[in-house]
């Protein structure tokens, strides 16, 4: 259709009012880019969607799209061997999120109904559970990955625990003090000896003492 008959009927207007109800940005470009068509096949189908999505709506309730997300990039980077960053992770473990929740919706009919045209659209969604409950388990936060990601990370974090537990704050401070007020030999062995974990004998410091 010509795009002076569009801006004379206030078509943007209305494509803007409709992405308003959009809850992804990659779903408002979509809205924002339709363009009215004339196929009239087309145009049937199209009616029935929106007539078969109104008709799940009034048996099952609302359907939340939230935490939908594109995570076309992290594909990209994993296709060419990349590995994905705690955020990343996040994003697809909200999508698969999303995903899980609209397929519960299609399986939520309180009676036997008869397919309709969304049905092969519900039916294409896999919630991919077992990916999705390994990121919950793994990452608790942008920030943050847990113990048990996996047993090389527990390892490691076991061995920092004790290690921090065998070297005292105050010991530490002291060590540290020492060592930038005098950076004399004597006060560096002595700040080694406050911090290591398995301190040499006392008889050994006789002769480092003042």
């Amino acid at each position: 259709m010509n795009e002076k008959v569009l801006k004379t009927l206030e078509y943007n207007k209305i494509l803007n009012q409709l992405s308003e109800y959009a809850c992804s940005p990659e779903a408002k470009k979509r809205c924002l880019a339709l363009r009215p068509i004339t196929d009239k096949a087309q145009i049937e189908q199209l009616q029935l969607q929106t007539k078969d999505a109104l008709s799940r709506l009034f048996r099952c309730g609302n359907l939340s799209f939230s935490g939908v997300h594109s995570v076309n990039d992290s594909l990209k980077r994993l296709e060419i061997g990349a590995s994905l960053s705690a955020a990343e992770l996040l994003s697809i473990c909200s999508l698969l999120e999303a995903a899980k929740r609209v397929k519960a919706f299609s399986r939520s009919e309180k009676e036997e109904v008869p397919d309709d045209s969304l049905t092969g659209f519900f039916t294409e969604i896999e919630p991919l559970t077992p990916l999705y409950d390994e990121i919950k388990r793994c990452i608790l936060a942008e920030d943050e990955i847990a113990d048990d990601a996996s047993s090389t990370l527990r390892s490691i974090r076991r061995s920092m625990r004790g290690m921090n537990g065998r070297m005292p704050s105050s010991r530490c401070a002291t060590a540290a003090t020492v060592s930038r007020s005098n950076p004399s030999t004597k006060a560096r062995f002595l700040a080694w000896y406050m911090t290591s974990p398995h301190p040499v004998p006392p008889f050994s410091l006789n002769r480092w003492r003042s």
